[in-house]
């Protein structure tokens, strides 16, 4: 069977499933357990089986999860409240040190964890509801996080 016509099947079995309704997470899966079930031989699973092992058996895969982890566990913790109370004790002086602060803080903890998405979550959660108490508007809270969350390399 040719690859255009395998990609024809996958891609109607997946609008069939969309269209009846199951959600887009387990259509997908489903259509790719469905598809590896009818196009892979016998021969091609033990090849198929390896090539997952090897792909997820890579020690840089393995910060992602440490990443979310830190971000959870500061999100939790009074670590990110500390280390913004820091920052603000440094720059809060100023005009609109908060949001310097939060920059701050953002690229502090960004530097530490590398994750942007986590440096986000974890000085977001405190910093965003602060500025909004303080009256800042929402546009310049949020945008003090994204922007200082950005520096994770």
């Amino acid at each position: 069977m040719s690859g255009l016509v395998i990609g024809v099947i996958v891609s109607l079995l997946l609008l069939a499933l969309l269209t009846i309704g199951v959600p887009v997470a387990f259509a997908l899966g489903l259509t790719a357990m469905i598809s590896i079930g009818i196009f892979l031989t016998t021969a091609q699973f033990g090849y198929f089986g390896n090539f997952v092992f090897n792909s997820l058996n890579n020690f840089t895969m393995l910060a992602i999860p440490i990443f979310i982890l830190m971000g959870a566990i500061f999100g939790q913790s009074q670590a990110s409240r500390d280390l913004l109370e820091a920052a603000h004790v440094w720059i809060g002086r100023l005009r609109g040190g908060l949001a310097m602060s939060s920059v701050v803080a953002c690229s502090l903890f960004a530097a530490l964890t590398g994750s942007s998405p986590a440096t986000s979550a974890a000085i977001g959660k405190i910093a965003i509801p602060e500025m909004r108490k303080r009256g800042y508007p929402n546009t310049v809270a949020t945008g003090a996080i994204v922007a200082g969350g950005r520096w994770a390399y």
